[in-house]
């Protein structure tokens, strides 16, 4: 969590910079209203944020899909978890544990089908 949190921050600063120098270098006509060229220019450029970020994640369905198919099926690949991430207390309430007797036996299964 850390580390998504971590390229969520690097992602916005890249952004945040990007946006600052472009809008920072373009060139602004005589008698043009500086404030409605600074909000016109941020909706286009978040605008293209947005389509570029939803193409990336169609992209990544489509592969997802494909590998999908390839395979038969949904993957189950298994995630392992560092050794320092507290994984025994996020499962204590959510596994439950085996008891000495299981819940159903042949003792008391019925005699006939119904």
């Amino acid at each position: 969590m850390t580390a998504d949190l971590e390229r969520t921050q690097i992602l916005y600063t890249s952004l945040l910079i990007q946006s600052t120098h472009g809008l920072a270098t373009t060139p602004i006509s005589p008698g043009d209203d500086i404030r409605a060229l600074r909000r016109t220019w941020l909706a286009g450029f978040a605008g293209a944020v947005h389509n570029r970020l939803t193409a990336i994640e169609t992209a990544a369905r489509h592969d997802a899909q494909a590998e999908d198919t390839v395979i038969g099926g949904p993957a189950t690949t298994l995630v392992l978890a560092s050794s320092d991430f507290p994984v025994p207390e996020l499962t204590d309430g959510a596994v439950r544990r085996p008891t000495a007797a299981p819940a159903w036996s042949t003792s008391n299964a019925p005699s006939s089908p119904p």
